[in-house]
């Protein structure tokens, strides 16, 4: 039933729907600019944050970074196949490590600069990486227009409540034909099906925009920017992770899931693998959704 007194937090329509609650937070639909959000998250958020946002929060990236040092190096491989190198610029650079691995892998000469809001992963990135790292938000730090060759935002956008003025930022610093890489989740994925409200990458109320294929890259293109590659995918790790903690979401919370259970969907999980990656190839439903765009 659509909500007469609710606009659309992006698009500011009157042309919003409810989608979801997901843990007392309701996730809205907007039928004008297709996108979803939740409601006032921005807002909600702050004091989940402070907690959120912690040592542990840290220690948890610190504790992935070989896992994640993997997927970075793969985009490292894709950029520098794309540009010439030059000033590169990571939105919401975390502890520094896709920056430190572009100094150290990178076919390209790079300077490199990076943004974090985190106080303690910007202390971290400051002392991991040889690039130059500020603490605020990306509006907070006046860049010159055209200064960069490439932004990359991964896992950043669905955080962001002022959506369109973080892009349209990002459009102004980057140069023309400068390259844009993004990631985000994709709520349209299978894994985000068959996990309904369990799935991981809802995390409201800290994200605030559930992006799909087709919203994402519809957003990218009203901002001018041409897109030259666009592909859905999800990790073995993260895909199995999520169906053991639906799993566990039905049995007493309590109870550990036994090593018997894991191998299962372990075992079931690589059986259907080939189907499942042919279902993520044609209908672009993997778990992330991965852009590349030129500034135009």
């Amino acid at each position: 039933m659509t909500n007469k007194r609710l606009n659309c937090i992006y698009c500011n329509f009157n042309s919003v729907i409810l989608y979801k609650i997901i843990n007392n937070y309701k996730v809205y639909y907007c039928r004008n600019c297709d996108l979803r959000f939740t409601l006032n998250a921005a807002y909600k958020s702050r004091s989940f944050n402070k907690t959120y946002y912690s040592n542990n929060y840290l220690n948890n990236f610190i504790n992935r970074e070989d896992i994640l040092a993997k997927r970075f190096i793969k985009h490292i491989n894709l950029i520098d196949r794309k540009t010439k190198g030059g000033k590169i610029l990571d939105v919401g650079c975390g502890t520094g490590l896709f920056l430190d691995l572009v100094d150290q892998t990178s076919t390209n000469k790079w300077k490199l600069y990076g943004v974090e809001i985190n106080k303690l992963m910007c202390s971290y990135a400051k002392k991991k990486t040889k690039a130059f790292i500020y603490h605020g938000s990306l509006n907070s730090l006046y860049f010159p227009s055209n200064s960069f060759d490439c932004i990359t935002c991964f896992d950043v956008l669905e955080h962001i409540h002022d959506l369109k003025s973080i892009l349209d930022e990002i459009k102004r610093i980057l140069k023309k034909d400068g390259l844009l890489v993004i990631q985000a989740p994709n709520s349209n994925s299978i894994m985000a099906y068959i996990c309904g409200d369990f799935w991981d990458w809802w995390s409201v109320p800290d994200h605030i925009y559930h992006f799909t294929y087709k919203s994402l890259k519809r957003l990218i293109e009203n901002f001018n920017f041409s897109i030259n590659l666009i592909y859905t995918w999800d990790d073995n790790i993260d895909f199995i992770n999520n169906i053991l903690g639906l799993i566990k979401s039905k049995l007493n919370k309590s109870l550990l899931i036994s090593k018997a259970i894991r191998m299962l969907i372990k075992i079931i999980f690589y059986v259907v693998k080939p189907l499942l990656g042919l279902l993520k190839k044609l209908f672009n439903i993997g778990g992330l959704t991965v852009i590349y765009a030129q500034n135009k």
